[in-house]
């Protein structure tokens, strides 16, 4: 095969018919249908590469598959370098622990859920490349990542209130403030469903809205939550909490009901 084949030299319906003929599809008029061109235009191809020795009986040829080989390797090629170009020029952003200079190199590590940067390496962490100038406590650009941010995952506690009810809902209000009160876990606290915010949305520091979804984000960026929701809530949001857990399997789930 001619080495110096081309991006210029390739017709993307040409390659794609082939593509579908080594799959072992026949019908033209589906071929025309699945690259909106004409029948005629899917004949012209076809007789085209049959003149050209890549087609034979409806067969691609052993010409034809040297020639599909070659655009599919300079294709690869084009899109693993395209690819590379849009991520490595990608800015992230994270917090800036010292003042940094324009291309200085930045030691990445998570802390407190959030992304930072250091000019000293702590534990061989990932690096990066400042793209601006920024000050201490500041927002800073970076790119170009190497390497792997170490994150440690949490864990997603979920705690049940069963039965809650006019007559307990007090008792259970000041059993649940207590108990995090004293909590020494730093759980991020979040509550599901109009029961619990009913006896906990005045009294805690708490995360009411999409609390499932919120929770997990915790566990992602390194933090313990913990969801209180009556059981009558949790069995509305159940299809949800199992689909993120399925989604994010390094995050730890703990269900437990909440005893009065």
């Amino acid at each position: 095969m001619d080495s110096a084949l081309s991006l210029k030299d390739i017709n993307v319906n040409e390659i794609s018919l082939l593509v579908k003929i080594l799959k072992g599809e026949t019908n033209l008029t589906l071929m025309a249908k699945d690259l909106g061109i004409t029948l005629q235009g899917v004949r012209y191809y076809i007789a085209t590469m049959k003149e050209r020795g890549f087609l034979e009986e409806f067969k691609i040829t052993p010409k034809g598959y040297e020639y599909l080989s070659s655009v599919m390797k300079l294709l690869k090629g084009f899109v693993i370098e395209g690819t590379d170009i849009i991520f490595k020029s990608t800015d992230w952003e994270c917090i800036s622990d010292d003042d940094f200079k324009t291309g200085a190199t930045v030691y990445l590590y998570m802390n407190g859920g959030f992304l930072h940067g250091g000019k000293e390496n702590r534990n061989n962490e990932a690096i990066a490349i400042a793209v601006e100038n920024a000050r201490a406590g500041n927002k800073l650009r970076i790119r170009d990542i190497k390497g792997i941010i170490k994150i440690s995952f949490g864990t997603v506690w979920i705690e049940t209130i069963e039965d809650l009810n006019d007559s307990n809902s007090e008792i259970i209000r000041n059993k649940i403030i207590k108990s995090i009160k004293t909590d020494k876990s730093n759980a991020r606290i979040f509550i599901m469903g109009e029961g619990a915010y009913s006896i906990l949305s005045s009294e805690v520091n708490t995360n009411v809205f999409a609390p499932l979804a919120g929770a997990f984000d915790c566990a992602n960026r390194g933090l313990d939550s913990k969801i209180y929701t009556t059981a009558e809530s949790l069995n509305l949001n159940f299809e949800e909490f199992s689909a993120l857990k399925e989604k994010f399997p390094n995050v730890k789930t703990n269900l437990t009901t909440f005893k009065i």
